[in-house]
């Protein structure tokens, strides 16, 4: 048991009073002459007993009510723990922060960032003197004790926003291996969070509590700050149908309308930065999604010209968290690329010519490949160096020196596609030393079987759109009949797509710059081809997957499936580099406004930008009129950012197991949960009602004793 005022003890003393008045006090016998006096002595006996009896039970209330009274004003309290601290002793605290985006919610016109830093300046103060604090934030970085109050509460005033913030339990377990080397005694640590969710990633049950195991005499104190029913309209992740598309290409941008709370319809607009970076209105739409319902919004984008467009989705007017109103992104236009391909005959070339420019498109002149078809015989005389892409069909014996040429077009920097088929043959033209170097291993069998295409999980990024329609392709009505069994692959080469017995359908080889995809089966059989086609694929019932498909390894193989422009915030974006551009330096332009000179890093093939923390436009900028450089990006926070989702009590318990924490609202919260961390749990009510329990008896025991009959 632990005392608060333990020199208030020494007011027991005073219970000696009661016992001192009792002895001055008690009535002395007159000595009266009376006859019979035999029966008065037999009543004296007993009136003596039974007085001396109540004064004993009188003395024992007042004394009792004088040491009741001295033990509840020296604050006596009871320790969950064995280790008894003086309160007023100094003690190590760690106070962590969430910093998130989150922390920008406005209500009653403060953020929640800003009313913890109130509170946090409150507690400072409030803690013993020498004490040691420390200040963690959503920043993250190694811990240190601040030399002074005055330096701790100059670190909590300076506190930001992170866009690129830890998660808590990071900052948690940072904070208890600071505060396990101090020397304090007592260790305290001080979470102030609006308890989202999002800041408090899965984590094993009980995982925290194993961390502030390390710290004996602890207190976990988590301070809410947040709204316990919070309105917020929110734009989710931004969609793009081509972030690198040729001219005249559809392109569509797609959003989702979230509402947490109640709200009104809201306007939405899609806007395009003009050439002086002013942003001009091209789409408008309005979105009224129910709480905790979503809403998809899609904008069109047409007519863009060639070169780079940046923009964003907005949301109309304000809200209390201002930070997920908008979504930016990036777009590239280029001219339409240019294709070879490379067939037996014209007409062999026919399903993949129309499957990657078919005739309305190219009549209306928004075909996104220029395809050229030539035969093998004119492949020794065509540059290759002015194509995008190569697309090999059905190739027969090639000799040495052309599989050298092709193999030398992809090393700087070019991409073939082989589609294998009946002209393809086993023998030392395939499984030469040339052709080796150039396909992904020897050919060993046609095998027959194979059945639909399958995917996996699609985690190569020419698969990236077919992600989210895994359950939803038809694939069955497109079967594989036949396909070219491949031997001694090359392990630089990864399997890509299979067939259903397990079969290798598409394989991927890197060499040097560019690289190489290998369909195993042809794609220039008719239905009505003799001995049978090898496959449906583009003849089927359902032919939309591979047209998909094989527009997806197109774009893979001339870069536009890795151009990547639009980012989330905290991720490495990379800007690649054409034939010839190698800046040295560039400066980069941020959404905040800043011009950073960099020294251009990365590969040959791309500049990397790790600079990416904060939402908005980024451009990087080098050489003069005649040798411009020009690359632009777009970052948007990740939706969970701003995710406004709280926990609920029962999923607390589960992040923090058998460890005791505290939680509290506002200051007098503060003062009583740490006041019952530190000190125990105080028996001062309880001893007062025992106080008053004991006047009341006194009171009434007197009234009785004195009474007059």
């Amino acid at each position: 048991m632990d005392f608060a005022n333990p020199l208030l003890l020494g007011g027991a003393a005073l219970a000696s009073l009661p016992v001192i008045l009792h002895l001055v006090m008690r009535q002395k016998p007159k000595h009266l002459a009376f006859p019979a006096l035999r029966f008065l002595q037999v009543t004296q006996l007993a009136n003596r007993r039974r007085l001396r009896l109540r004064h004993l039970i009188l003395l024992a209330l007042r004394v009792g009510a004088i040491c009741l009274l001295a033990f509840a004003l020296a604050r006596p309290s009871i320790k969950s723990t064995s280790t008894v601290v003086d309160r007023e002793a100094p003690i190590a605290a760690a106070l962590v922060f969430d910093t998130s985006p989150r922390m920008l919610y406005r209500h009653e016109n403060r953020t929640r960032l800003e009313v913890a830093q109130d509170m946090a300046g409150w507690l400072l103060k409030q803690l013993p003197a020498e004490s040691q604090i420390a200040i963690l934030d959503s920043h993250g970085g190694a811990g240190v004790f601040q030399v002074d109050l005055g330096s701790a509460t100059e670190r909590v005033g300076r506190l930001e926003v992170a866009t690129l913030g830890e998660p808590l339990p990071n900052l948690i377990e940072e904070a208890v291996r600071l505060l396990a080397r101090s020397d304090k005694t007592r260790k305290e640590v001080y979470v102030f969070t609006d308890l989202s969710r999002a800041a408090w990633p899965s984590l094993a049950p009980g995982q925290l509590a194993a961390q502030l195991e390390q710290l004996a005499d602890r207190g976990v104190y988590l301070i809410d700050v947040g709204v316990e029913a919070p309105r917020n309209d929110t734009l989710g992740a931004l969609r793009l149908s081509g972030q690198i598309v040729a001219r005249n290409s559809p392109l569509v941008a797609q959003t989702s309308f979230l509402r947490v709370g109640g709200g009104n319809e809201r306007g939405v607009e899609l806007v395009l930065l003009d050439k002086n970076g002013q942003p001009q209105v091209r789409a408008r739409a309005s979105g009224d999604p129910r709480p905790g319902e979503s809403q998809l919004l899609e904008f069109p984008l047409g007519a863009l010209e060639l070169g780079l467009h940046q923009g964003a989705i907005q949301l109309t007017g304000g809200d209390a968290l201002a930070a997920d109103d908008a979504r930016f992104f990036t777009i590239e236009v280029k001219p339409a690329w240019p294709v070879l391909i490379v067939a037996q005959k014209p007409s062999a070339a026919n399903y993949l010519l129309q499957a990657l420019a078919p005739d309305r498109f190219r009549t209306l002149g928004i075909a996104r490949f220029d395809c050229r078809v030539i035969d093998y015989g004119a492949l020794a005389n065509e540059p290759l160096e002015k194509f995008s892409a190569i697309c090999l069909v059905d190739p027969g014996p090639l000799e040495a020196a052309q599989w050298g040429r092709l193999s030398s077009y992809v090393a700087q920097g070019g991409g073939v596609a082989v589609f294998l088929g009946r002209s393809a043959a086993a023998d030392e033209t395939f499984n030469s030393a040339a052709a080796r170097e150039f396909l992904p291993g020897v050919l060993k069998q046609v095998k027959r079987g194979g059945g639909q295409l399958v995917l996996g999980e699609a985690r190569h990024p020419l698969l990236t759109k077919f992600r989210d329609l895994t359950d939803q392709v038809p694939w069955d009505l497109s079967p594989v009949a036949r396909y070219w069994e491949l031997a001694e692959v090359d392990p630089n080469s990864a399997i890509v797509v299979s067939y259903q017995d397990r079969g290798a359908a598409l394989y991927d080889r890197h060499l040097g710059r560019g690289r190489i995809l290998t369909l195993t089966t042809s794609l220039s059989d008719s239905p009505d081809q003799p001995g049978g086609a090898w496959n449906q694929l583009l003849t089927g019932i359902e032919p939309w997957p591979t047209l998909m498909l094989v527009n997806e390894m197109m774009f893979y193989l001339v870069g536009s499936a890795e151009g990547q422009l639009n980012y989330v915030a905290g991720q490495t974006a990379s800007l690649p580099l054409a034939p010839g551009e190698h800046p040295a330096q560039y400066v980069l332009l941020t959404p905040t406004g800043d011009r950073l000179r960099r020294t251009a890093g990365g590969t040959e093939n791309a500049i990397t930008i790790t600079a990416t923390g904060w939402p908005g436009h980024y451009r990087a900028l080098a050489g003069g009129a005649e040798s411009k450089f020009e690359r632009g990006f777009s970052v948007n926070l990740a939706p969970e950012a701003t995710d406004l989702t709280r926990l609920a009590p029962a999923d607390l318990k589960v992040l923090f197991g058998d460890e005791e924490y505290r939680l509290a609202r506002d200051r007098a919260g503060i003062e009583r949960v740490v006041t019952h961390g530190r000190v125990g749990r105080e028996l001062y009510g309880v001893i007062f009602i025992l106080v008053s329990l004991t006047l009341a008896g006194e009171y009434l025991m007197s009234n009785r004793f004195y009474r007059e009959d």
